[in-house]
């Protein structure tokens, strides 16, 4: 299926190891993050990388998300080991469908990669799937549409300790690839708006909860008035949403514009 201890998504040098009756590989990537995948689901993708290597783009951004350690089967079934199950259909199916979604989910990805505005960023050439490229190419694009737009810009030290003038340091996008680029302002504001994705400019919180009418009590009298009203933030319960999509694709949407993750537990 792959080579020992390469990620079966992206290649890289990663923890591999056996699952239940054999037939999942669990991999811990650096990259990917923690997940698992069945046979069948590999092998039904194994000659298809540009597939793999854009599941790879997504799982990239849910281990930022902290939404990793799932199971990749041919066919998603709810949990299998006690993780929640995905394919790599899905996973496909949540790449950004659009330059500039890619832009702003590559932005939010960057804003996870650091604690303080101030941390150097630095994205490795070989594995940039956290700005959702698969080449240099791709790569400088995204870096150079980030300098044209004022999101990014050189690790200050070098500005500081340079001694020619200003105008002569090197502000090329493999510049900034090779010796690392922190968040300015401008990226910072159009996170916050990214982040903002509710009406009103309530952050977002998805309720992950049994869809039975026993939890409806627990929701409308203590879920809802708690981080609803208590706390302003609209509460979004899947079973509330029309949709005509795939219940794990419209969910994997909701999460993701979502601040935070609520889970009520049913007894």
């Amino acid at each position: 299926m792959t080579q020992e201890n390469t990620c079966y998504l992206c290649g890289a040098e990663c923890e591999v190891g056996l699952m239940g009756n054999h037939r999942i590989t669990s991999y811990r990537c650096a990259y990917c993050g923690v997940y698992g995948i069945h046979r069948h689901a590999a092998i039904n993708h194994e000659r298809d990388e540009t597939a793999k290597w854009k599941a790879a783009c997504v799982l990239a951004e849910r281990r930022l998300q902290k939404l990793d350690n799932f199971i990749i089967l041919p066919e998603s079934v709810g949990e299998v080991l006690g993780r929640p199950t995905t394919t790599i259909e899905s996973l496909l199916a949540s790449y950004p469908k659009t330059p500039l979604e890619l832009l702003d989910r590559s932005l939010l990805n960057l804003s996870r990669m650091v604690k303080h505005p101030g941390n150097i960023i630095h994205i490795p050439e070989d594995h940039p799937t956290v700005l959702f490229s698969q080449t240099t190419e791709e790569l400088v694009y995204v870096i150079d549409q980030f300098q044209k737009l004022g999101y990014i810009d050189h690790d200050r030290n070098v500005i500081v300790n340079f001694t020619s003038e200003p105008a002569n340091v090197d502000r090329s996008p493999m510049y900034l690839i090779n010796n690392g680029f922190y968040i300015q302002a401008e990226g910072l504001r159009r996170i916050d708006e990214l982040t903002r994705t509710s009406a009103g400019g309530k952050p977002q919180a998805f309720v992950a909860m049994w869809f039975d009418k026993s939890m409806d009590d627990i929701y409308d009298n203590g879920i809802e008035p708690a981080i609803g009203t208590d706390c302003g933030v609209k509460c979004v319960r899947m079973d509330n949403i029309e949709h005509n999509n795939k219940i794990c694709d419209e969910i994997i949407a909701e999460i993701r514009k979502s601040s935070f993750v609520a889970r009520a537990a049913c007894q």
